[in-house]
């Protein structure tokens, strides 16, 4: 997080409402099912509706699970979301390194125990 608040730091009063994302890309789930896979070397894949349903034991996880219309209709990180993950990323220091989905996992690892 702190490559991404060190703009903001230096210059509050230029960043005093504006919108920063904190990513270095949006991913697909699959593309992070993927990812964990390739880093895993075990096969993972999304669940379907159906095995999902094994898991609900409770009403509200029902609600948690399905994606409300704001998310169906806008996404995770909203409609100007790529805008602004595109100017996040170019507010930041060029020689910082941002930490991708699969050096994350390469570094926090194992992610499946036997």
């Amino acid at each position: 997080i702190g490559n991404y608040l060190a703009p903001v730091l230096r210059d509050p009063a230029k960043y005093n409402g504006s919108r920063l994302v904190a990513a270095t890309a949006f991913y697909s789930a699959q593309e992070i099912v993927d990812t964990w896979s390739r880093v895993s070397g075990k096969k993972m894949r999304l669940a379907n509706g159906d095995e999902v349903e094994r898991f609900i034991t409770h009403p509200l996880q029902r609600e948690v699970l399905r994606p409300g219309p704001l998310f169906t209709k806008y996404g995770y990180f909203g409609h100007s979301g790529p805008r602004d993950l595109d100017w996040t990323i170019s507010q930041l220091n060029p020689e910082d390194h941002l930490t991708t989905w699969e050096e994350f996992l390469v570094q926090n690892g194992p992610w499946v125990f036997e």
